[in-house]
Order: structure tokens, then sequence, then C-alpha cells
């Protein structure tokens, strides 16, 4: 059995990768800088710090396979770029460990600061000497979902939104089950792009969005400027020729709606 270790545990696609690995009867090792994270009495927890450079020799030991997830936009350099080479070097070069990193796609396209620091990353894993794989994905649905949130903030006012933007959001549990087949299939350098199964203007997603959860808000689409705007309108994010997922944006949405029930 081999034994996985997983960074970024605690985030979304951490968890959802944990699930998938403990269904294939993994040892399921999980790096956290939190104190008590709830994770699955399974999982082996330990405790952790990329940016303080703690508690990382003894967490890479005795695996065979890393997967790293952990990645931090508002603190970017010094979780993705100075955290990534500290893990490295807690790992040392030259061993016979799989290290699979998760990226984003079109990174090599853009001036955008999150996604020049993610290159960089990437580099650094390249050039370092270990068996390596990277998988870049397109935004996922559940960051869409919460993008969309962001210009929500009013229940019953007009919701206002950037105009041109696109995306090809894939499911996180497609995701997960990509990098667990990674484990199987061994180091294979920087793979294809996995984009979700369809591109979408963010308009229609917002009107899918206010569909599904039954609201009758007008969408007011305006011409407004931000970094991260100019990114989603550029189409760096999307790679149509790799429409990987199942599981489309409408799918997901009514699972939420069915989770949001649940928890009611």
């Amino acid at each position: 059995m081999k034994n996985i270790l997983v960074t970024g545990a605690t985030g979304t696609l951490g968890r959802a990768l944990i699930k998938q690995l403990l269904k294939q009867h993994f040892q399921v090792n999980a790096l956290s800088s939190r104190q008590n994270p709830l994770l699955p009495p399974e999982v082996k927890i330990y405790r952790g710090d990329l940016v303080t450079n703690s508690g990382l020799i003894e967490a890479v030991h005795n695996n065979d396979v890393i997967i790293h997830c952990a990645s931090d936009p508002a603190n970017h350099w010094q979780v993705d770029v100075a955290g990534t080479r500290y893990l490295l070097d807690a790992i040392g070069k030259n061993r016979d460990i799989h290290f699979i990193y998760i990226s984003i796609a079109g990174i090599e396209k853009s001036d955008y600061s999150y996604y020049k620091t993610k290159k960089e990353t990437e580099d650094l894993i390249r050039e370092y000497g270990l068996p390596w794989s990277v998988l870049r994905t397109t935004q996922f649905h559940s960051f869409v979902l919460k993008f969309i949130e962001s210009f929500d903030n009013n229940k019953e006012q007009p919701i206002i939104i950037p105009e041109g933007m696109r995306f090809q959001s894939v499911d996180i549990a497609e995701v997960a089950g990509r990098l667990t087949e990674l484990i199987k299939e061994g180091p294979l350098a920087l793979l294809p792009t996995m984009g979700g199964p369809e591109v979408i203007c963010f308009e229609e997603m917002v009107e899918m969005y206010l569909q599904i959860f039954g609201r009758n808000n007008i969408i007011q689409v305006k011409p407004l400027r931000a970094a991260r705007y100019d990114l989603f309108r550029s189409g760096v994010n999307l790679c149509p020729e790799h429409a990987d997922g199942k599981i489309t944006w409408k799918q997901f949405l009514r699972s939420q709606l069915l989770k949001r029930r649940i928890e009611r």
C-alpha cells in the first residue's frame, strides 16, 4: 500500500482528494498548519507550516507520493514559491518520490501576479530533480459559485457583474479523481490541461444560478475593470480542446441546492 501525503488537506480540493484516496485504500497522510483539523480518522495528520518551514521533514518521511495542493492567492509568493521550495528541500533531491502539483490553466500566457507565481512554482518543481507531474485545470465550479456570490450582496437588488468573462469550470471531485489516477500512472511531467465540459459566458452562469436557486434578480452587465476580470475576459483560462469534465455547471448548481436543503 502506498503512503500518500496531501498538502492543503483542509482546502476544498484537499478534502475531495482525501475522500478519493481513502476509497482507493491508500494510506493517507495530511500536512496541516491547523491545531485540530477536521479530517477523517483514518488520516494521519502532520502539523507543519509551509511559510515557516516547520514540521516538513517529519511530514514527508516514508511517503511514496506527495500531492501538493496548498496554495494561497493572497500570500502566493510565500506559500506557493517559498513554501514549495521548503517542501522540496525537506524531501531532498534525487529521491524516488512522485511529486504531484495542481496548477491552473493558462498560467504561462498571463501577467496576472498569482498566475506568474504558479508558473514559477511549476518551474521550481521541474528543475528540482524529483519524479514529477503537474496537472493544470480550469477554474472549479465552486470557485465560480463563490465568485458569483461576491457580486450578490443584496438578495433583492440587481446583480452587477463585469462584461465579457467566460469560464470552463470543472468539478472538484473529477479533478480529485484525476489526481488519484496519477498515483497509479506514475510521473508524467506536464500533463494536458483538464477543463470542464463547456465554455459558458459569465452572464449565462449567473442566470442559471438565479434560476436554480429560485431568484428573480435583474442582472446588470457593466464594463467593470480589474486585473482578475481582465484575466477571465482574455480566454487564457479556457481549454476547449480538453473538455474532459462530465459534470456541468447546471448539474453542480442542482447538487448545491440539494446540499443546502439537506443542511437546513
